[in-house]
């Protein structure tokens, strides 16, 4: 891997999977027709793969909407094991540890998140559909504490923190979060539609400093191929 673009191939991509780190937040955005599906299906399929424990935050239905999607293009991936933090909505889907009502204080949503991801082990907790939550409040002062929910995940060793956001409902926002949240991750990448293919940009990643690298162009078809062939290590 060299320059400035490369082509992505299955070593490449156990390469970023690779990069995650345990105590750091990881950031993905998603402005591709089926990027938030690609993202969801890689990461899980992964931390099946590593034998990591998964837990959900699944904002207004967010995550069963994607993985009825995955189910639809012939992709599934097991969730009986998986526990959910449910925030609204009623679609039931894996485990179930907490509800949290999306009209409560975010402050005391914030303490009941944190209980319930506390002592939890070295696992991925994977939040979807943060988007629809702060369009949800419409006050960037409402849910000042969310976001800083975000940077209490920093440190915490044993945690693979994931947030997967949908950049076209944050352009509808009045303020818009994303450069809050990316100052505060660690990692941020970004998944762009080029016609057929995506656009993968590393805007913050220790890679891009290792290799050089900041983006590059791939198929969703090959992304999927290539995760399929993450299950033998």
């Amino acid at each position: 891997m060299n320059g400035n673009k490369t082509t992505v191939d299955s070593s490449s991509l156990k390469e970023l999977l690779k990069s995650l780190r345990t105590g750091g937040v990881s950031l993905v955005e998603n402005d591709s027709f089926v990027g938030m599906e690609i993202a969801l299906y890689t990461i899980l399929t992964y931390a099946r793969v590593k034998g990591l424990k998964v837990t959900v935050e699944d904002m207004f239905d967010t995550f069963p909407v994607y993985m009825k999607h995955l189910e639809i293009m012939g992709l599934n991936v097991k969730l009986d094991d998986v526990n959910i933090i449910k925030v609204g909505g009623t679609r039931k889907l894996g485990n179930t540890i907490l509800r949290i009502d999306p009209n409560e204080d975010p402050s005391v949503y914030v303490r009941k998140l944190e209980r319930a991801l506390r002592d939890g082990g070295r696992h991925l907790y994977l939040n979807v559909g943060l988007e629809r939550y702060l369009a949800f409040q419409g006050s960037f002062n409402s849910v000042y504490p969310l976001i800083q929910a975000v940077t209490s995940n920093l440190g915490a060793n044993e945690r693979f923190n994931i947030y997967v956001v949908d950049i076209p409902v944050l352009r509808d926002l009045e303020i818009d979060p994303l450069p809050l949240l990316e100052e505060m991750a660690t990692s941020v990448l970004l998944l762009e539609g080029r016609g057929d293919y995506m656009r993968v940009k590393l805007k913050k990643s220790y890679l891009t400093l290792r290799y050089g690298v900041d983006e590059a162009t791939v198929s969703p078809t090959e992304v999927v191929s290539w995760v399929s062939e993450l299950g033998g290590g």
